[in-house]
Order: structure tokens, then C-alpha cells, then sequence
């Protein structure tokens, strides 16, 4: 169940960012990335769209070790934010047997949840200052 929703999120990653003229940047500094191929897939969803279509999202070239994705003129508001290394390029966080395989993170969260994530769990607030943050990837797969 939780790659399922993990590979919905994937998949809308790649959304236009919202621009709002009172927002603040949002920077998200990916770390624990393993390897410079691909691309690391960010997005930041607000509680109506956790898991779902973020309206938020954006991407940055893998680069081993950590990958700083900034988002723009973000609307003041709670958020969470997803990150997953898409290694091969397909746009997708893949799995095996319903398991993430590649590495993915969220916000909030010290470790991978062993049920689908919660919106409270790794929810932050942003309001018009900017805000930085890291998200650490994990892989079940060690």
C-alpha cells in the first residue's frame, strides 16, 4: 500500500510550480543521494493533495552525496515534502512487489515508514520568509 501511494506521487512530479507573489522560497536540500544518475523528483503537497497530484514540483540533476532542489514565490501554507531519486530517468519511483525500489524520502520523517505515510508526520508550515530543509533518502533495499 504504501508504494502505491508513493508511486502516484511519483508520477505527478514533474507539476508546474504555483506562483504566488507573497510566497517565500522553499529550498530542500536532498541528501544521502547514492549516485549521480538520473534525476532527484521533488514536490511539496499541501494536506488536500498529500500522496495525490502536488501542484508543486520540480526536479534537479542526481549528483552523489546531496541535490538542493528551490522553489519559488511558494504560497504561505502547510506543506510536505516528497523526494525520490529517479536513478533511471523514467519519471517514476519504481518497485518490487509493491516496494520502493529506488530511494525516496519525506520531510518530517528520521527514518521509512512501515505503513503509507501521514500527512501530520511530515507536515511543515511556510509563510512569506523562506524556509530551508533536508530530506533524507532511505531504500528498503538497503
Amino acid at each position: 500500500m504504501l508504494a502505491r501511494h508513493l508511486m502516484f506521487a511519483a508520477a505527478t512530479c514533474l507539476a508546474t510550480p504555483a506562483i504566488a507573489a507573497d510566497g517565500g522560497t522553499v529550498e530542500i536540500t536532498v541528501t544521502n543521494v547514492r549516485s549521480d544518475a538520473g534525476a532527484i523528483m521533488v514536490q511539496l503537497c499541501d494536506r488536500a493533495h498529500f500522496l495525490g497530484k502536488c501542484a508543486i514540483g520540480s526536479h534537479a540533476p542526481a549528483q552523489k552525496g546531496s541535490v538542493t532542489v528551490t522553489f519559488h514565490n511558494v504560497p504561505p501554507g502547510d506543506y510536505a515534502a516528497l523526494a525520490f531519486h529517479d536513478a533511471n530517468g523514467d519519471g517514476a519511483l519504481n518497485r518490487w512487489l509493491g516496494i520502493p525500489k529506488e530511494d525516496f524520502g519525506l520531510s518530517g520523517l528520521k527514518g521509512l515508514p512501515l505503513r503509507p505515510p501521514r500527512f501530520k508526520d511530515s507536515v511543515f508550515t511556510h509563510g512569506a520568509a523562506d524556509q530551508k530543509m533536508a530530506v533524507k533518502l532511505g531504500n528498503y533495499f538497503g
